[in-house]
């Protein structure tokens, strides 16, 4: 993948999607990889909404895209 550059208008979209999106999702509205979203979002300082934290998936891959796994409790 090429470098991600982030304008004014794609970080104003990871703020709104963000705290209640997958990032391999946003990623894919990107066209960019997952942990180029969680960096940019740690960098900014963005979080999960407590709802999406409360679902029973994890939003990092496993090892193969798309495919997530359920948490462990």
């Amino acid at each position: 993948m090429t470098k991600t550059i982030w304008n004014e208008q794609k970080l104003a979209k990871l703020r709104e999607l963000y705290p209640t999106m997958a990032s391999c999702d946003i990623a894919e509205i990107f066209g960019c990889s997952d942990v180029t979203v969680r960096n940019m979002a740690h960098k900014l300082g963005l979080k999960k909404s407590a709802d999406f934290s409360s679902v029973n998936y994890i939003g990092r891959y496993t090892g193969t895209q798309g495919i997530r796994r359920p948490r462990k409790r």
